[in-house]
């Protein structure tokens, strides 16, 4: 079975492949041919937010050696990182930020050490919800305790405010007047579209939203992989939010096939 699993794996893989290299001559959508196309096509997403992308990698970089950890590999690692190190070198850097989506609290340290003199408040679901227990292998008991050991390691600084409860319950914990929301969460339907919903309503105006992993153009719209999408087209088509995008991952391995890129959406109220 699993050869069965790994074959067809591969041989959709190859059929992907093909109608990437078909698409280049059949459809409008941009082909990124090159790592270097890809790396400018962000500087020119950073200038077009006004934001510095040499001073953003420079201060990460920084934060990152007090935290312990290696360098970002711009051409790899997710983009969201820098995104946060720019906001940071912003000339009012934000003195609230939510984090939807914890997870093991890497991030949220990162977080809490660019923004040294903002609150963090970082939100995901009780360990005990079953959702939990679904994904990333942590219904097996020593991983889901390894789990919650490097997340209580990741919690300890002291600006950062961790709550369990569901995305839905937001409205009732009475945050309000944020500066930045990271919304890095559930990535369908329906709880994708609440907490949307309650982002602009936590965010004071003027405030910023950076959701992860959105597919801009999907094999179709019926996918899971269309539902940030389809929500950000009607937020932006409703005057809600001004939106812009970059990539997730600059080397052309993640982002050459439109199909398949995954963008940042920065949604400004």
């Amino acid at each position: 079975m699993a050869k069965q699993k790994s074959i067809s794996a591969w041989w959709t893989n190859r059929i992907q492949k093909y109608y990437s290299q078909v698409r280049k001559f059949v459809d409008r959508d941009a082909f990124y041919l090159t790592d270097k196309r890809c790396q400018e096509e962000q500087l020119e997403a950073f200038r077009k937010l006004g934001w510095d992308f040499e001073s953003a990698l420079t201060y990460l970089n920084e934060t990152l050696s007090k935290l312990g950890k290696p360098p970002f590999q711009v051409a790899w690692d997710s983009q969201h990182w820098l995104v946060f190190a720019a906001l940071a070198k912003t000339v009012t850097p934000p003195r609230r930020i939510v984090e939807i989506g914890t997870f093991d609290g890497e991030f949220t340290a990162i977080l809490a050490k660019l923004f040294p003199n903002a609150e963090i408040i970082t939100i995901d679901l009780p360990d005990d919800d079953p959702q939990v227990a679904r994904t990333y292998h942590r219904g097996d008991p020593v991983v889901f305790q390894q789990f919650l050991e490097c997340r209580m390691k990741n919690l300890t600084a002291p600006n950062i405010c961790h709550i369990q409860k569901n995305g839905f319950h937001l409205p009732a914990l009475g945050i309000h007047d944020v500066d930045l929301i990271w919304l890095d969460g559930d990535h369908s339907f329906p709880a994708l579209a609440w907490d949307f919903c309650n982002a602009y309503h936590l965010l004071r105006d003027g405030g910023t939203v950076v959701c992860d992993d959105v597919y801009r153009f999907p094999l179709n719209d019926t996918s899971p992989r269309a539902h940030s999408r389809i929500v950000i087209d009607y937020l932006e088509a409703a005057h809600f939010f001004k939106v812009d995008y970059l990539l997730k991952r600059v080397a052309r391995v993640h982002s050459a096939d439109p199909w398949h890129r995954k963008y940042l959406g920065v949604l400004r109220k």
